[in-house]
């Protein structure tokens, strides 16, 4: 995992998994969204499906750290989170899923499987997606103040061939080059469930607006962000930067970055510095302020009419608005244009709504803000049969 050394062949397990990988995709004229992470979302992004959980709930009598992991457990209370709902039935493998945990106390599991094998730190459960519907719901009953039950994770079965890290195996057999890699000890280093790394290698672009939870985002300051050590990736500060930088350069595709409407300048220049240093040089770095933030039904659009009336920008709301969201546009453009030395590695989004052309108008004509952007994006959205996406459109052409 970035900005981790857990095992010493972690440079060689990287190197080994991100083979394979040099450009194929940027041949593509196509790009897709990725979920924010959720129990319930059917992408199933991480190998370590905890990540996905709920963030344990605020109760009386509970304690937690900052990373989200509670510290204590008084007057017989207990926490519960979902780590598996059942709509992931066509999403899972059947198998072992292993639960590890650090620190001291006890954990029970309400599941559609069964507990096959239990030691201190570590149960085995057996689940069988493609037979009955699945569910895990971890409960924390105990735990010891000084040494409190932490770091829990629950593994996929099985693990990858570090040379073919976008196909899960059942064991080192499916492996004849000796490079097996098991998902309960390498967890961190393989990251991505081969599935979801397979589908992402297939696209241009990857849009991060769901993953970061860009829509009705509170984040202001740098220090908001979410972070690695986290209990959970589902919180409301949407997923790690790091972790959507590491899924564009193992995807070899190029990110699409919404920065939240409230962010800070400071904000703004650390995320621009993070990427500028660690996505792959090759790729371009599509940068968004918000989303649709015309619309008056999200806290950005809302927002955005506000700034622009008290700037005194226009008395109209939808065209104070536009007028503050272009203002703001160029210049997030110009702090990342400052970071990064210039415009070669940066895509830089304008955006607005597909029924309006008067407001999209004033959005590229205030200060001449297209001057200093090279995309426009507005509101598209594709519909249609997902079962026939899925199992039988081979092509582009065959959706559309």
């Amino acid at each position: 995992m970035p900005g981790r050394l857990k095992y010493p062949l972690l440079f060689v397990v990287v190197m080994l998994i991100s083979q394979g990988v040099q450009g194929a995709n940027q041949q593509q004229s196509i790009g897709t969204g990725i979920n924010s992470i959720a129990n319930w979302g059917t992408s199933v992004p991480f190998v370590d499906l905890f990540k996905s959980a709920r963030a344990f709930p605020d109760q009386a009598g509970v304690s937690y750290n900052e990373s989200g992991w509670p510290e204590g457990l008084s007057g017989g209370n207990r926490v519960s989170t979902i780590v598996i709902d059942p709509i992931l039935s066509d999403a899972l493998p059947d198998g072992q899923y292993v639960v590890t945990y650090r620190g001291e106390g006890s954990l029970e599991y309400n599941t559609s499987g069964s507990l096959t094998d239990s030691a201190p730190g570590r149960d085995v459960l057996s689940l069988t997606p493609s037979s009955s519907t699945p569910f895990l719901r971890v409960d924390i009953t105990a735990s010891n103040p000084a040494n409190p039950v932490r770091d829990i994770h629950v593994t996929l079965p099985g693990g990858i061939c570090a040379s073919a890290p976008t196909r899960r195996v059942d064991g080192e057999a499916a492996c004849p080059d000796g490079d097996y890699l098991a998902f309960e000890q390498y967890h961190e280093d393989i990251l991505f469930n081969p599935a979801f790394l397979e589908y992402t290698r297939n696209f241009r672009v990857l849009r991060f607006m769901d993953y970061l939870k860009t829509n009705d985002s509170q984040t202001r300051a740098w220090s908001d962000r979410a972070r690695l050590n986290d209990a959970v990736w589902s919180g409301s500060q949407g997923g790690p930067i790091e972790i959507m930088v590491e899924l564009a350069n193992r995807s070899n595709a190029n990110p699409w970055i919404n920065i939240p409407h409230l962010a800070d300048d400071n904000y703004v220049r650390q995320l621009a510095r993070y990427v500028r240093d660690n996505l792959n040089p090759d790729l371009k770095a599509y940068i968004e302020y918000s989303n649709e933030a015309w619309a008056g039904n999200k806290l950005q659009g809302q927002y955005v009419r506000r700034q622009g009336i008290a700037l005194g920008l226009s008395a109209n709301l939808l065209q104070a608005g536009g007028l503050y969201y272009a203002q703001r546009s160029t210049e997030i453009f110009k702090l990342w244009e400052d970071e990064f030395g210039g415009v070669d590695r940066l895509r830089r989004v304008l955006s607005g709504q597909l029924a309006n052309d008067w407001l999209s108008g004033i959005i590229v004509n205030h200060n001449q803000a297209y001057l200093n952007a090279d995309l426009f994006a507005i509101n598209f959205y594709i519909f249609g049969d997902k079962q026939y996406f899925r199992e039988q459109a081979s092509s582009v052409d065959d959706i559309f």
